[in-house]
């Protein structure tokens, strides 16, 4: 189970075991933290695709450990905070919606 937080980071849960799997937080430093809204999560598993207040889509690896960065930081056509993220079962493209009342697609 994927989680995203306003407290800044983004975790991966065990529901049998209940507890957290892994945690994504991008940097130490609180001034330049943003509040994570949504995650979803690639055909695989293996990425995470977590919306930002930052107006961007983080991509993480979910079989890295405690990552301090993501893979890629995926810059949207968006001007205000993205709040979800999806990915279709084909997994062939990304969705996402903002506050500034558009939803885009991005495809590889």
């Amino acid at each position: 189970l994927g989680c995203a937080t306003e407290a800044f980071g983004s975790y991966l849960y065990d529901i049998r075991a209940r507890g957290i799997l892994n945690s994504f937080s991008s940097t130490p430093d609180m001034k330049q933290q943003c509040a994570k809204y949504s995650v979803a999560f690639s055909h695989s598993g293996r990425l995470m695709f977590v919306a930002s207040e930052d107006f961007s889509i983080e991509v993480w690896d979910t079989l890295i450990p405690n990552s301090k960065k993501p893979l890629q930081s995926i810059s949207s056509v968006h001007y205000n905070r993205i709040t979800d993220v999806a990915v279709p079962p084909s997994g062939f493209c990304l969705g996402a919606s903002s506050w500034d009342a558009m939803a885009s697609i991005t495809a590889p």
